[in-house]
């Protein structure tokens, strides 16, 4: 891909980017660029989105419609938010805000009113395909941390445990400050024990509960682990 850098000073440099990792299911990628004097390049300072509150001030920047460099103001309107990634599987913990994002936005940073990062905007909710003040970006500790794994492995490793829980924001305002609540769970086979049960049965057998598999016995899930 051809891209185009600011660098330090206004200069606009033109380089081919290659692509390190992606993420379809954050809808993140990691591209590199070589041949860019270190000196001529400025780190973004990193905030957390692990202590936002919902009325900060936030702004966002990117290229609505080709307009490079916009700026656009406007406040946290929601946390614990869920979208849809490209791949269809939900993005969880997105931050809401009504600072105006256009089709051009997406990719861009989402700064604290210190100018950290804490977001990378990714979607709008919008009849018209404009904004209509609710517009939706990755939690920077989200893209921390998948950034990273693009960055060592150009892929992200998910390990799937066969569960639908509800977590963050949206657990703790049901009274869940540790841990999830799962809401469905698929059935997990167990090699060493020959069978197959839900959730619970696996849980409550590796911590030594039971003895014995009765199916009957066995509560559905809604368990809180």
């Amino acid at each position: 891909a051809d891209v185009t850098l600011l660098v330090d000073g206004g200069t606009k440099l033109s380089r081919k980017a290659q692509l390190r990792g992606v993420d379809p299911d954050k809808d993140i990628a990691v591209l590199t660029v070589d041949d860019i004097p270190r000196d001529k390049l400025r780190k973004i300072a990193v905030g957390t989105s692990s202590n936002l509150r919902v009325g900060a001030s936030v702004f966002a920047v990117g290229n609505p419609f080709g307009l490079d460099h916009t700026l656009t103001q406007g406040v946290i309107s929601g946390l614990g938010r869920e979208v849809r990634s490209p791949t269809g599987r939900p993005i969880t913990n997105v931050i809401q805000t009504d600072a105006a994002i256009n089709p051009g936005n997406s990719g861009g940073p989402l700064l604290d009113s210190s100018g950290r990062l804490i977001g990378m905007n990714t979607a709008i909710y919008s009849p018209s395909g404009a904004s209509s003040g609710v517009g939706f970006a990755i939690p920077v500790d989200t893209l921390s941390t998948v950034v990273k794994a693009l960055v060592d492995d150009g892929r992200v490793r998910r390990p799937v445990l066969g569960i639908t829980f509800l977590g963050g924001q949206q657990a703790k305002a049901l009274g869940i400050d540790a841990g999830v609540l799962v809401l469905a769970g698929e059935e997990i086979k167990l090699q060493q024990f020959g069978v197959s049960r839900g959730l619970r049965e696996v849980l409550l057998a590796l911590r030594g509960r039971v003895s014995q598999f009765e199916p009957k016995t066995w509560p559905r899930c809604r368990d809180i682990v």
